[in-house]
């Protein structure tokens, strides 16, 4: 619940940076609420994987690469489809080399795959998984990326959400396809953006009635279960 929190935080100030003060809220509460995120309560992996991954893409658009790639690092360890977040650093980095004329921003691409190692062989199965259901689903996976690049974010944070959300989509456990989806939670920061005063309110509440109903409902079954 403490990672939850503090990744809440982070999107705040990622969303901050990226639009403003009214749209960071937004964004954090359309995150609290929305059906999935009562796993940020569990003892699930999300939580510290969220915390990390906002604070290496904030550290990116801020340009702290030594913290970016320590970030990312660790969200290898976490989940293995941290790895994604070395294809946003590497991004970041050449763009900014290409700005600056200084090696510095290599840090971040240099350090980030070095906890995906670790966590590829004790997750291994589900990599498996995901590679194999890949040949199956590349439909999918180009329309994700074709409704993201809609959306004005700065590169390496779309690289992410694009990533990540290409790889939920490949799965083929539907059951958990939400909590994967999840991942992507920086494309909120758009989504809040752009709806409108009248429709957020309704946006919101659904949500929220969503995941207090799923909440509810699992806590049930689990009580009546022998």
């Amino acid at each position: 619940m403490l990672a939850g929190a503090a990744a809440s935080v982070v999107l705040w100030l990622l969303a901050e940076h990226v639009a403003d003060a009214r749209t960071a809220n937004r964004a954090v509460l359309l995150f609290c609420f929305l059906p999935p995120a009562f796993v940020l309560s569990m003892v699930y992996s999300e939580a510290l994987f969220f915390l990390l991954v906002g604070l290496c893409l904030l550290a990116l658009v801020r340009e702290r690469w030594l913290v970016a790639g320590v970030a990312a690092a660790l969200a290898g360890l976490v989940r293995p489809t941290g790895l994604v977040l070395t294809l946003a650093c590497a991004w970041a980095a050449v763009a900014a080399i290409r700005r600056h004329g200084s090696w510095r921003p290599a840090i971040a691409p240099l350090l980030a795959p070095a906890g995906t190692q670790p966590a590829a062989g004790l997750q291994r199965a589900p990599v498996r998984s995901v590679h194999r259901d890949a040949r199956g689903h590349r439909g999918r996976r180009g329309l994700a990326v074709y409704l993201l690049v809609r959306w004005p974010l700065p590169a390496p944070v779309l690289v992410y959400v694009a990533g990540t959300a290409g790889i939920a989509l490949l799965s083929s456990n539907i059951t958990s396809l939400p909590r994967y989806l999840l991942a992507a939670f920086p494309v909120l920061i758009p989504v809040a953006r752009q709806l409108s005063d009248d429709t957020y309110p309704i946006v919101l509440a659904a949500t929220a009635t969503l995941m207090a109903t799923l909440f509810w409902t699992t806590s049930l079954v689990a009580w009546l279960a022998p």
